[in-house]
């Protein structure tokens, strides 16, 4: 199913309903005014799939990794390059390598594409870092987390 550009967040709620009280808590941080644009919204998807992939595999980690990356898969297998866009740099985009060694298995053949695509050495990486993650990296994603998806990530995948 297509993802249009302008309601990827509405969208990203209904695949993930889970995630609705930190989108709330991101809307009341963003405050009166313009309100925020799609790449904003994937944030809070973002920080899920990052904080999903720092834990241990399991059937339950597993399970919310697949449906967040089926969601990813089809923005950036969409027709529409806005679409792709978003997908790509709002969540594929400039990660370290123990995040693209984590998250492999659970990549979609366009995403892979467009990782090809924009960064032939995406898989390089992946490798030499052997899905070690810095301690830095832990703390500072756990720390930069102002909407509470962590608890909701230790909810289903403990």
């Amino acid at each position: 199913m297509e993802c249009a550009h302008d309601s990827v967040h509405t969208e990203m709620l209904e695949a993930f309903p889970e995630l609705r009280p930190a989108h709330e808590r991101f809307l009341a941080d963003w405050g009166q005014g313009d309100p925020p644009g799609e790449y904003l919204h994937l944030n809070i998807l973002d920080k899920f799939i990052e904080l999903c992939l720092l834990r241990h595999s399991s059937p339950q980690r597993d399970a919310l990794l697949s449906r967040a990356f089926d969601f990813i898969e089809r923005l950036v297998a969409s027709q529409d390059p806005d679409t792709q866009d978003l997908g790509y740099v709002g969540v594929l985009e400039w990660r370290a390598g123990w995040w693209y060694f984590r998250a492999r298995e659970f990549l979609g053949s366009a995403s892979r594409t467009q990782l090809d695509q924009h960064d032939s050495h995406w898989r390089s990486s992946a490798e030499a870092s052997r899905g070690v993650v810095p301690p830095g990296d832990e703390r500072s994603a756990r720390h930069a987390d102002p909407w509470g998806v962590e608890q909701i990530v230790e909810g289903p995948a403990a």
